[in-house]
């Protein structure tokens, strides 16, 4: 009895090897990890991968891909690893800004590049420690350790560094995933890519939204699309994807001050009676709103502005509301330019 107890101690602490069939799926992990989930969890796929040459090189990519099943600890990894990755990019864009990525606004301000890039290197490392080395011999898991090092280190071209951990970011997938597709999606509409940026931000807005988080970065996607359109001279598809972002922001209690700066110039853009008064309307409700009319001053300063602050008076809108305060005439520049000379 005793020697048969010593025999069957090994069973209980090694779980078996799994003896159906392999999935036959070599890129999608997600179906292959649900074909094995009977198999138990992410620990007991591993010792199975390591004995299974069929499956060791298809699920040595596990833990740079979001696992099915959210209370798996693996999901809760990826998904941080994910956000840091998104991280890392938003600072590089914002500290290294380009012709294309000047101006670039974020909610948050971005943390340093230093900063992210060091977050994201020790969510990489518990990756590696949960998975016991696997993930470090994953295809593509030592690449993206030495992207991030370069990063860190300031080195190599900042802002393809941000455009590659961006796709990164997007393969993984997940909410965070999302947020990197619409901010590719804006890097290449600023870069003049057009039609890659109406993928990206159709891809966010089409797929099945899993919660709030997940919703806002629609309503983003949706006002980023207008500039495709408005891009493509299509302002009519511009308003109707900015009133969508527009509904969907105030649903969700966001600040949509830029959506009514878009519609009223959208609108002006139209030099129709009509158009004029869907103008005064967003104008109306604009100068409603807290900071309002703070923003639409602001946003007129900038020199990008200066045609649609010519369509404000040539509508007549800055006589109609005369509290709001106009950059001068590019006359009055002129002449204020030079008697700041004269009296220098």
């Amino acid at each position: 009895m005793a020697q048969r107890s010593r025999a069957r101690a090994p069973e209980r602490t090694e779980p078996a090897a799994y003896e159906g069939p392999c999935p036959a799926s070599t890129n999608d992990l997600r179906a292959l990890l649900t074909a094995l989930r009977p198999l138990g969890d992410t620990a007991t796929l591993s010792r199975h991968a390591a004995r299974c040459p069929s499956c060791f090189s298809r699920l040595s990519d596990l833990f740079l891909a979001t696992a099915p099943d959210e209370s798996d600890p693996v999901h809760r990894l990826v998904d941080g690893l994910n956000l840091s990755l998104y991280r890392v990019a938003k600072s590089i864009l914002s500290e290294k800004p380009t012709e294309d990525t000047e101006g670039f606004q974020f909610d948050q301000a971005p943390r340093s590049i230093k900063e992210t890039a060091l977050d994201a290197l020790d969510r990489l490392d518990a990756l590696d420690e949960y998975s016991e080395g696997r993930s470090a011999a994953a295809d593509g898991s030592a690449s993206l350790r030495n992207q991030l090092e370069i990063v860190r280190n300031g080195e190599g071209d900042v802002e393809l560094r941000a455009e590659t951990l961006l796709r990164r970011s997007i393969a993984i997938g997940g909410r965070f995933g999302l947020d990197a597709a619409n901010l590719l999606g804006y890097l290449l509409y600023r870069r003049g890519d057009l039609d890659a940026a109406e993928l990206l931000f159709n891809t966010v807005i089409e797929r099945p939204a899993g919660d709030r988080y997940e919703r806002e970065t629609q309503a983003h996607a949706m006002n980023n699309l207008t500039g495709v359109h408005l891009g493509r001279g299509d302002v009519k598809s511009a308003i109707l994807w900015c009133e969508r972002s527009l509904m969907l922001k105030e649903r969700l209690g966001l600040d949509a001050r830029t959506n009514y700066v878009n519609l009223l110039f959208f609108w002006l853009e139209q030099k129709t009676a009509y158009g004029h008064d869907r103008a005064r309307h967003y104008l109306r409700q604009l100068l409603f709103l807290e900071g309002g009319q703070d923003h639409l001053e602001a946003t007129l300063a900038t020199k990008s502005y200066e045609s649609p602050v010519q369509a404000f008076r040539a509508a007549g809108l800055d006589k109609e509301f005369p509290e709001i305060k106009l950059p001068p005439k590019p006359r009055q520049r002129t002449l204020a330019l030079k008697e700041r000379r004269q009296g220098a």
